[in-house]
């Protein structure tokens, strides 16, 4: 038996977890995004700004997405992996017929 609390964090915990192993992808297509216009674009000086510096604020946003895959794929890769099996272990785990209330175990009896 599961009291509410307790699955309601566990479910958080791990909706959070399953949330950041797709973290990566925005910051990858960001880059790839930003290296095709990098490779492909001609940069061209305008009346407000030089070519050079639209070049250097494209290469300085491509480097920081650069910085961003890179922290995401690391913190995919130390995440423990998840399945169903450790899903339910750690929501029984720590809950305890002890642990529940009184009324808890009161409302669980009326209903069986």
């Amino acid at each position: 038996m599961v009291s509410k609390d307790r699955a309601t964090l566990v479910f958080s915990q791990w909706q959070d977890r399953i949330r950041s192993r797709s973290a990566w992808e925005a910051p990858l297509a960001l880059a790839v995004s930003l290296a095709v216009t990098l490779l492909t674009a001609t940069f061209t000086d305008q009346p407000w700004i030089k070519a050079g510096t639209i070049k250097g604020m494209f290469g300085t946003v491509f480097l920081l997405a650069c910085v961003w895959l890179v922290y995401e794929v690391i913190k995919v890769c130390r995440a423990p992996k998840l399945s169903a099996e450790r899903f339910i272990e750690e929501l029984s785990t720590g809950t305890h017929l002890a642990d529940l209330s009184a009324s808890t175990i009161e409302q669980t009896e009326t209903r069986q």
